[in-house]
């Protein structure tokens, strides 16, 4: 066995690399946790880790691979994080952001705390890999899989505070909060915009008669259906038991009244089958505000709120804008 002083050039810079990456791995796991506290992706801050890590390999790069649903839907492309778009059963790679000309690899699993695999690390050398610096990069991917399930934890509990459990819609306060929020943007750049106030029709009797476990799917289903016939842009909040609220940027009174007809229909045309030979069709009364004719949240949601008492007072499965 060659003693230190008896190491070459290379040699030096291959143990000067283990020792210095083993001195700032908690560093970089450290920062990396704060990144996560403020609410930084893991776009943004396994890249800048693993740009880290390739300063102590002396001959290597780094490549990662993540399961898709452990980043919360939002899977990665090979280009420096970014996000690839619609959710994919095909592998996703986030990059180091480093060009890499090497060839010889080596894979390191990323294991949960539960012993699921998360992910893998691998890890690109120029040469034949450097089996010293196995032990140090299995540590890497611990480290990894850490930042990952941390990540979700604390993505989850933001999810849990701030959506409805049962439809995945935004709960009522934080929808209040987007309303003041384009509100003050519609202010400043003097837009338009306007808010429908959503009712399910005899959702009581629809408990009655079908049980909870048939209201439940009721209340999914609509959810689903809102989603599919609603903009990106449009922000759809749950803010009641069968009460369902929307903001509609940049959309005037004849295009709002427009968009809740077709949400009339498809409603109409919506059924839910909770079990065999049983069929739960249901309908909506959909009243509608609009910005700059009312001001203030208060106003706007009031405004809304009379207008979808009218349409259930007149009948229900209806829509109806507020009176000038």
């Amino acid at each position: 066995m060659k003693k230190t002083g008896e190491l070459n050039c290379s040699e030096l810079d291959a143990e000067s690399g283990r020792n210095g990456l083993l001195e700032a791995l908690p560093l970089l796991m450290m920062e990396a946790l704060s990144s996560i506290q403020q609410g930084e992706h893991l776009t943004e801050i396994l890249p800048a880790v693993l740009r880290e890590v390739e300063k102590y390999l002396p001959a290597a790069c780094c490549r990662l691979h993540l399961a898709d649903e452990l980043l919360c839907a939002q899977p990665l492309s090979a280009a420096g994080g970014q996000s690839s778009g619609q959710h994919s059963q095909t592998p996703r790679w986030l990059v180091s952001g480093n060009g890499c000309e090497a060839r010889a690899g080596e894979g390191f699993p990323l294991y949960s705390s539960a012993g699921k695999l998360s992910g893998t690390l691998q890890v690109y050398w120029h040469g034949p890999p450097d089996l010293a610096f196995a032990p140090m990069l299995h540590l890497v991917a611990r480290v990894l899989a850490a930042l990952v399930e941390h990540f979700c934890f604390c993505a989850q509990l933001t999810r849990n505070a701030s959506h409805d459990d049962l439809t995945g819609l935004l709960n009522r306060s934080i929808f209040f909060e987007f309303l003041e929020a384009e509100l003050n943007k519609a202010a400043r750049t003097q837009a338009v915009f306007s808010v429908m106030m959503m009712d399910l029709d005899h959702f009581k009797a629809i408990n009655d008669r079908y049980g909870h476990a048939a209201g439940d799917q009721v209340l999914k289903h609509f959810a689903e259906l809102l989603r599919s016939l609603l903009r990106k842009s449009d922000i759809i909040g749950r803010i009641g038991g069968e009460e369902f609220a929307v903001i509609l940027p940049d959309t005037p009174r004849p295009a709002a009244a427009k968009l809740a007809g077709e949400i009339l229909h498809g409603t109409a045309a919506r059924a839910v089958i909770p079990a065999r030979d049983t069929v739960v069709n249901f309908t909506v009364s959909i009243g509608i505000s609009t910005y700059p004719d009312f001001a203030n949240v208060n106003a706007l949601m009031s405004e809304a709120d009379r207008a979808l008492y009218r349409a259930k007072k007149n009948g229900r499965n209806r829509v109806d804008v507020y009176q000038e």
